[in-house]
């Protein structure tokens, strides 16, 4: 079974539990199975450089008295002789095959020194001495272990030729051996030891976190929009639960808004569908109220339909990117008068009036047909949220090269902690706005929509509570008039 298929704190336990195991037996193989070949290596270089170090004071005075304490330091034993044979120095450790050896065999190594490049290095074991020509029964050295002989041809300072023969045992004694397995036990020992502590470590500060983690995100895939992530340990961990609480929250707050969607489409679509049914019925019933003016309310709900559901698609195009828009040069300056002349017209047998402040023409470059729509959504918002002077101002000035289009009520105004939520969709305050006027529910959203699509536009509102609202959209001024084609 794969490792990632188990539970966290089983996966962390079996691959540091492998870990562990690989590492225990690569210690084994280097400390007691390759202890024999590591120590072959550092004793040979040592005994190479201790006669390099013999060749080096050579003729130092005190060469006898430096033979004598290397003899007994490094263990080895050390002979001097000349290119007859004669012994000139000579100090062998206990037990020492150079010690069993005759001037004659000295010799010996002194020509295999000679014929191989002034040095030569040979391993002897002491149970073969026999096989090499010498007599094991003369040798006290134990049977079964490996000694090393060096020999190196040098010079002294008067020209002479020398020989410096070396003994050292390349076998490791049993009480090292026996130190290296007791050393292996305890860093086996330590090891483990560290594998338990670091798992249940690892599956406090990791595993238990991402099983509350996961845990807490099932019940909110259940449907529990309100859990809380707990997760503490690593900054990875920390981050996690921060981002799950974070996402819960956008989770809580979609829900509201898909319950609010639900509450607000049905209400706005039963409203127009109850008075249609409603005077459809009645002009059956009673042939005598088939007039203009019952007409005129079914056509008036069938438009409100039908705006609800094109700002519905509108909305929805926008937000997924289908939306290609169709940009021109145009006055929005005539725009605005046009978009007014036909709201005034409407709302003044209300009791509605709409003031425009603009100057004579101001060119823009953009969607004609969407920014009239976002300027329809405004003063439709500004009216269903007038004051009780009934006044909407509409005001165009210019600002750094851009034309600001402001759009002025004197209500109650927008709280300061709601602003940021009025660009949503449906989204309605808890301030009293004059029902059936005009309006989807979707015009701001739509407005942050449309305004978001053109480069360098802006959009946004001033508002507090007593003191109004004024909504505005900002877009460069076009370089040029209406018989300029593209302006950036």
């Amino acid at each position: 079974m794969s490792l990632y298929r188990l539970p966290l704190k089983w996966s962390i336990f079996f691959s540091l539990a492998i870990f562990s195991i690989i590492v225990l037996g690569v210690l084994w193989f280097f400390q007691i199975g390759m202890l024999n070949t590591f120590y072959r290596t550092i004793k040979t270089s040592d005994v190479q450089q201790n006669t390099d170090t013999i060749t080096s004071i050579i003729d130092n005075p005190e060469l006898d008295s430096y033979i004598e304490v290397m003899s007994y330091r490094e263990d080895m034993s050390i002979v001097i002789i000349s290119d007859t044979g004669a012994v000139i120095h000579k100090y062998l450790r206990q037990p020492s095959i150079l010690g069993a050896l005759s001037d004659s065999e000295y010799l010996s190594y002194y020509n295999e020194a000679k014929s191989n490049d002034g040095s030569y290095l040979y391993f002897i074991q002491s149970d073969s001495l026999a096989v090499n020509g010498l007599n094991d029964s003369s040798l006290s050295t134990e049977v079964g272990v490996e000694n090393l002989i060096y020999a190196k041809i040098i010079k002294n300072s008067a020209n002479e030729e020398l020989a410096i023969i070396t003994e050292s045992s390349v076998t490791p004694m049993p009480s090292l051996f026996s130190v290296a397995v007791v050393t292996a036990l305890v860093i086996s020992c330590g090891i483990v030891f560290l594998t338990l502590t670091i798992t249940i470590f690892l599956t406090k500060k990791v595993a238990k976190p991402i099983e509350s983690l996961t845990t807490s995100a099932m019940d909110m895939a259940s449907g529990d929009a309100d859990v809380v992530f707990k997760g503490d340990g690593f900054k990875e961990v920390i981050a996690l639960t921060d981002a799950l609480n974070y996402a819960s929250k956008q989770i809580s707050v979609v829900e509201h808004l898909r319950r609010e969607l639900l509450a607000n489409v049905s209400h706005d679509l039963r409203t127009p569908l109850t008075l249609m049914k409603g005077y459809t019925e009645m002009m059956l019933d009673i042939p005598e109220e088939v007039t203009p003016e019952n007409l005129q309310i079914i056509v008036d709900e069938t438009e409100r339909l039908t705006n609800l559901v094109n700002d519905m698609l509108d909305l929805s195009r926008m937000q997924s990117g289908d939306l290609v828009l169709n940009f021109t040069t145009f006055d929005i300056i005539a725009l605005l008068n046009e978009i007014v002349k036909r709201h005034s017209a409407l709302l003044s047998r209300m009791g509605y009036s709409i003031k425009l402040e603009s100057d004579d023409s101001l060119w823009v470059y953009a969607d004609e047909l969407k920014i009239s729509q976002v300027i329809y959504n405004l003063l439709s918002n500004a009216i269903n949220y007038v004051g009780e002077d009934k006044l909407v101002i509409v005001r165009a000035i210019t600002r750094d090269n851009n034309v600001r289009i402001e759009v002025i009520d004197h209500g109650i105004g927008i709280d300061v902690d709601k602003i940021s939520h009025i660009w949503d969709r449906y989204y309605k305050s808890d301030n009293n706005h004059i029902r059936g006027v005009v309006g989807t529910g979707l015009g701001l959203s739509i407005v942050k929509n449309v305004m978001t699509l053109h480069p360098g536009a802006i959009y946004g509102v001033d508002s507090s509570i007593g003191a109004g609202s004024k909504f505005y959209i900002e877009l460069p001024i076009a370089k040029g008039d209406e018989n300029d084609e593209i302006y950036e």
